[in-house]
């Protein structure tokens, strides 16, 4: 019994991280895309972009995960 709450609560802290890198990844990407207006080459301009969303996109993918499996489990 006591080795299944010890397993919830390690899954429980397991999300929390999830969820932290996710939210730092997503803010960073947006950061990332904010800088496509201080960039004077185009080329930088779309690295900048493509980089920025991508990841956004990664970072909402494990905000996403993260508080879903939190609900489910």
């Amino acid at each position: 019994m006591s080795d299944k709450v010890e397993q919830k609560d390690h899954t429980a802290r397991d999300l929390d991280t999830l969820i932290l890198i996710g939210s730092f990844l997503a803010v960073f990407g947006v950061a990332v895309m904010i800088a496509v207006f201080y960039t004077d080459t185009f080329h930088g301009k779309i690295v900048n972009l493509i980089s920025g969303g991508l990841i956004f996109l990664i970072g909402l993918a494990g905000v996403i995960k993260g508080r879903w499996n939190r609900k489910k489990g």
